[in-house]
């Protein structure tokens, strides 16, 4: 598979991810306890080239799709993540460079002030992954949201994953919203509130307080 062509699937993956997130977790505090709504017909396998169940691959036969997931204090993730790439989807190596960026869909920080271990990865181009981390992930740090045990598909990851360029504040906001929402419904996100997508996409740029 050409790493153009992964990307297209994984984006796919997500807009699913984003419609039915019940099969989609992006965090989780334990692989052995995935809660049964989420369970589905999986299975989790430990990474056997990664030391002290560092990283999962997690199976859903049901969707015919492989996950990977890495501890969030785990370093080599890079490494493991391209290998699994490469022996998984037959990914050539030499498309692996140093554009591509292999990234935690919840940040290592948010994941372990909220109480989640291990975390979902993806494959990100260098520049997104740089334009979310910068200053809209640190944002999150500063919530006071409880700690949960797991934490499912979110406006953010899917934006980001799906290359969406995100409002650097307030005022791009306002003027990109109706651009953002008619982005993600192109992609096929369904939103299912009535009072429509920017609603929602308001009520959690607010609730998480985004920018």
């Amino acid at each position: 598979m050409k790493i153009k062509d992964y990307f297209v699937k994984q984006k796919s993956e997500m807009v699913q991810a984003f419609n039915k997130p019940a099969h989609y977790p992006i965090g989780i505090k334990n692989p052995n306890n995935f809660p049964t709504f989420l369970k589905r017909k999986h299975e989790i396998k430990f990474d056997p080239n990664v030391r002290n169940n560092n990283a999962f691959i997690r199976y859903n036969s049901e969707l015919d799709q492989i996950e990977y997931w890495v501890h969030i204090n785990y370093t080599g993730y890079r490494k493991s993540y391209f290998r699994h790439l490469e022996e998984a989807f037959n990914i050539s190596s030499e498309e692996l460079t140093s554009d591509w960026h292999a990234d935690h869909m919840l940040g290592r920080s948010f994941a372990r002030k909220f109480g989640v271990e291990y975390v979902r990865m993806c494959l990100l181009h260098k520049d997104q992954n740089t334009s979310y981390g910068r200053k809209f992930e640190k944002n999150l740090l500063k919530q006071n949201h409880r700690k949960r045990d797991i934490f499912l598909m979110t406006y953010l990851c899917a934006m980001k994953v799906l290359d969406i360029k995100i409002p650097l504040n307030n005022n791009e906001y306002e003027k990109r919203k109706s651009e953002i929402v008619q982005n993600l419904i192109n992609e096929g996100v369904v939103f299912h509130d009535q009072r429509g997508g920017e609603h929602s996409l308001d009520q959690y740029f607010r609730c998480w307080k985004i920018i």
